[in-house]
C-alpha cells in the first residue's frame, strides 16, 4: 500500500514561489510579501500552494479590495479568482463584441479593471447560469468528466427548462472552463 500525505508550503517554499513566479513585477512581489508578512490569515493560506497561486493571480482585485477596507477571507479570495477569470473571458475580442450589444454594458466594457463584483457577474449572467447548472447535472449524474454527450444532453435539457435563447456549448466552451 501506498500512502500519500500532503503538506505546505514552508516559509521558503512561498519565498521561493514568489521569486520564481513574480519575476517580471518586482512591486507587486513586494506588495504580496508584505501583505503575507502583515496578515496573520495570509500566512495560514499561502502554506498551502493552490491558495497561494490564487492570490497571486488575483492580486489586482485583492488589493482593490483591501483598499475598500474589506479584509481578505476564504471567500473574497475566491470570489477575486472567479471575477478574475470572469474578466479574462469578458476581455476576449468575440465576448466583448457580444456585450457591447448591450446597452447596459458599453460603459462598463471601457474600465474592465474597476469593475465590481455584482457587474462582472451581471455581464456573465448567462454563461455563469449555464455552468452553474452544468455542475448540477454533473453531481445528478454522479460524473466529473463531461464528454460531448454529458455536454450535448444538458445544453439541450437546459434550453428546454429554461427557453435559453443562446448558443449555449459555444458559449460553455468560450469560458475556457472547458474544451
Amino acid at each position: 500500500d501506498l500512502e500519500l500525505e500532503t503538506i505546505g508550503f514552508t516559509q521558503q517554499n512561498v519565498q521561493d514561489y514568489l521569486n520564481k513566479t513574480l519575476t517580471r513585477d518586482p512591486i507587486i512581489k513586494r506588495e504580496i510579501e508584505e501583505f503575507i508578512h502583515t496578515n496573520p490569515i495570509a500566512i495560514g493560506l499561502v502554506n498551502i500552494p493552490l491558495q497561494l497561486d490564487i492570490l497571486c493571480y488575483s492580486w489586482t482585485l485583492l488589493k482593490r479590495y483591501l483598499k475598500e477596507n474589506q479584509s481578505i477571507t476564504m471567500t473574497s479570495l475566491y470570489q477575486a479568482l472567479v471575477d478574475k477569470l470572469w474578466l479574462k473571458y469578458i476581455n476576449r475580442p468575440e465576448t466583448k463584441q457580444r456585450l457591447e450589444k448591450d446597452s447596459r454594458f458599453k460603459e462598463w466594457l471601457k474600465s474592465l479593471d474597476d469593475l465590481e463584483s455584482f457587474q462582472i457577474m451581471e455581464m456573465v449572467k448567462h454563461e455563469n447560469e449555464y455552468l452553474q447548472y452544468l455542475a448540477y447535472r454533473g453531481m445528478q449524474k454522479d460524473t466529473i468528466i463531461f464528454d460531448f454527450q454529458f455536454l450535448k444532453e444538458t445544453i439541450s435539457s437546459y434550453q428546454e427548462g429554461l427557453k435559453a435563447n443562446i448558443h449555449l456549448l459555444k458559449e460553455a466552451k468560450q469560458t475556457g472552463f472547458i474544451t
